[in-house]
């Protein structure tokens, strides 16, 4: 199975994302949009495993989670990987809140190092992925410039998300946003049980 680990910010949050999506969007502009529902921040790819791999990844998550305060973010600024002239991800910043997800991306890493995962090279930056771009060779700093800014909408809090643990193909989530854990403002920390927790499944892009 095919796993990653995500963040995915309140509903609020991603209708915001969404809108911006709408106003960079041009006809036959080469981007794959996210779409809404699933607009998320990955904080580890972990690609092919089998149950014993998604069992060690689901303890790590729980570990990573557990005792972690909850916190408020605000979306930021639009940027681009590698860079705005050669875009190939656009993204949507935090102006807050991107201290707290980047502590927790740090205790995954060293839940899932101690489970014989190495640290990725490149250092975790908190960004919400907007599009992909398919034929990189526009520059998007003016569609940025006249862009709406989206740092007026604070968010209620980022919800922990994970991958069921056997599924179909492709990356798939579980929404918990109405269970117990999570890192809303006036949510408790999460304990270490996921199990039987979760919404409906959707489809990650």
């Amino acid at each position: 199975m095919r796993l990653f680990l995500g963040v995915f910010p309140p509903p609020a949050a991603r209708a915001l994302a969404a809108r911006t999506i709408d106003a960079l969007r041009t006809p036959n502009d080469g981007v794959s949009w996210v779409k809404e529902e699933n607009l998320h921040y990955t904080m580890r790819f972990i690609g092919e495993v089998g149950e014993d791999g998604a069992k060690r990844v689901e303890q790590a998550a729980d570990e990573a989670a557990s005792g972690v305060a909850a916190f408020d973010a605000v979306l930021g600024d639009l940027g681009a990987f590698p860079s705005v002239r050669k875009a190939r991800v656009i993204w949507v910043g935090l102006t807050s809140g991107g201290e707290a997800l980047s502590g927790l991306a740090a205790r995954l890493a060293d839940a899932l190092e101690k489970r014989g995962w190495e640290r990725e090279r490149q250092k975790f930056q908190a960004h919400l992925t907007l599009g992909r771009v398919r034929e990189p060779n526009r520059d998007w700093g003016p569609a940025f410039a006249s862009a709406p800014p989206s740092q007026p909408a604070e968010s209620e809090g980022l919800d922990l998300h994970r991958p069921p643990f056997g599924g179909a193909r492709g990356a798939l989530t579980a929404d918990i946003r109405d269970s117990a854990c999570g890192f809303g403002r006036s949510r408790p920390p999460c304990d270490n049980d996921w199990s039987n927790q979760g919404g409906p499944v959707s489809s990650s892009s």
